[in-house]
């Protein structure tokens, strides 16, 4: 790791978010531009959580998933036009987590139960419609979080038994609000 790397994790905070850090470093544009292309991925993960446009059009290709989630979390809407198809579900989380109607309407088929859980909680009607009934049990659970009454009758006999629980803390919430 050079001096530049090194002084760039030096002054971070390990959770990416500390915006007091990254005023600094975007009147350094001569430093982030090599940065980016750092082979350190932890460099290159602090670089995307800077958030300069032209290092994300370079990160949003990036072969280290923290990286991708990092430019993800930015949201920008070129970038997530391409994350939502991610080989990794934790990115496709994240898009999913943004909840832009285009992204749901193809996250909803997701592959991975975590990315339709995530499309669940958001709660729109028609994909609780649809993931009431999804083979994953962490799925059905996530749409009987949203409380609507009509899946948490479809849902109180489930095979599952977490799926069951959720239904009666839903409903005993329900009770306890007041009337």
């Amino acid at each position: 790791m050079d001096r530049l790397e090194e002084e760039l994790l030096a002054g971070f905070d390990e959770d990416g978010e500390t915006f007091e850090f990254a005023g600094p470093w975007l009147k350094r544009p001569a430093d982030l531009d090599k940065l980016v292309k750092s082979q350190n991925t932890r460099v290159r993960e602090v670089v995307a959580s800077i958030g300069r446009d032209k290092d994300l059009d370079v990160l949003v290709n990036d072969p280290k998933r923290d990286v991708r989630l990092q430019v993800a979390e930015w949201g920008r809407e070129k970038d997530v036009d391409v994350l939502v198809n991610d080989s990794d579900s934790c990115i496709r989380e994240e898009i999913a987590r943004q909840g832009r109607p285009r992204h749901l309407d193809l996250l909803i088929d997701d592959p991975d139960y975590s990315v339709r859980s995530m499309v669940a909680f958001l709660g729109r009607d028609k994909d609780l419609d649809r993931l009431v009934a999804d083979p994953d049990w962490r799925v059905r659970e996530s749409v009987a979080i949203r409380g609507r009454e009509q899946d948490l009758r479809r849902l109180e006999n489930d095979e599952n038994q977490a799926v069951r629980e959720e239904v009666a803390r839903q409903r005993q919430m329900q009770e306890d609000l007041p009337k």
